[in-house]
């Protein structure tokens, strides 16, 4: 199990929630509100997460998804088909694949 350094507070989204190897940083000028940029080893900008409305359907509805971006796709990462229901989560799914890959 991945121990993580700073607990993301879910309901404040001003804080870095980060484990080993990514880190999730929120308030980014250049994401809408509730958005997080996930950072790979610190400064590899590997993808952004946000988390969806309640209402957005059963299998993502209160759920964090992750979309893919330019490091990912170096690295072959194909976002999953599921939804997360809290940043740690969706952090621990990220450092299993990166064990299992890198």
């Amino acid at each position: 199990m991945i121990k993580l350094r700073n607990l993301l507070n879910e309901n404040i989204l001003d804080k870095d929630a980060k484990t080993e190897h990514f880190s999730v940083k929120f308030g980014e000028p250049d994401l809408c509100k509730g958005a997080g940029k996930i950072f790979l080893n610190g400064n590899i900008w590997f993808a952004n997460t946000i988390k969806l409305e309640d209402n957005y359907g059963p299998k993502y509805g209160g759920k964090w998804i992750i979309n893919a971006h330019t490091g990912a796709f170096k690295l072959n990462f194909k976002s999953p088909s599921v939804g997360f229901d809290t940043v740690s989560d969706l952090l621990n799914y990220l450092e299993e694949w990166y064990i299992k890959t890198i």
